[in-house]
């Protein structure tokens, strides 16, 4: 994560590395380090009572819980295609895997339903497409106006770099 002041220039810079584990197939990040550094005493208890809950997590709480993720994902997937105009500008290979590429621009006149749809209208770029299973393998975008997530949690200014990637497993899952 890199911060940057007004002029653009680089303010802060945090590295963090995790591991993700599976605890009953659910994937689960712990930090590994954060700037060289293994976390604190703290961030380590608060890592160890999550994962000691979700490995306690009754199978109903689990299914609970699970419902929830989904229908949060399933909201911002079903604003996609009404946030965006999509173009088909061509066709890659990427990780070995043909995929179709497109161009998404925010559709003019959209109005955001669901917790982060709002930041869809706010960002353009590129996205690569599975062409054997549909999924998406690749995001490249770009922020075109400032927005926030959460109270404190992330705010992208104009001209910020997006990029999210995902491999496919051999259950034909596709993870991050």
């Amino acid at each position: 994560n890199r911060r940057r002041g007004l002029a653009g220039r680089v303010k802060s810079e945090d590295v963090e590395v995790s591991r993700m584990i599976l605890v009953h197939g659910v994937p689960f990040d712990q930090l590994v380090e954060r700037n060289g550094q293994p976390p604190s005493a703290g961030q380590e208890r608060k890592q160890q009572a999550e994962l000691y809950k979700l490995k306690r997590e009754t199978p109903e709480q689990r299914a609970e819980r699970l419902r929830k993720q989904e229908e949060e994902n399933t909201s911002i997937i079903q604003e996609v295609p009404k946030a965006f105009d999509f173009q088909v500008i061509g066709e890659e290979a990427v990780n070995g895997r043909s995929a179709y590429v497109l161009q998404a621009t925010p559709h003019p006149g959209y109005h955001a339903q669901g917790k982060y749809a709002n930041m869809l209208s706010k960002v353009a770029g590129k996205l690569w497409v599975d062409k054997q299973d549909l999924g998406w393998i690749k995001v490249d975008g770009q922020v075109i106006q400032p927005f926030s997530m959460g109270l404190f949690l992330v705010r992208l200014l104009r001209g910020s770099h997006i990029t999210m990637e995902q491999t496919r497993v051999d259950d034909g899952t596709w993870m991050p």
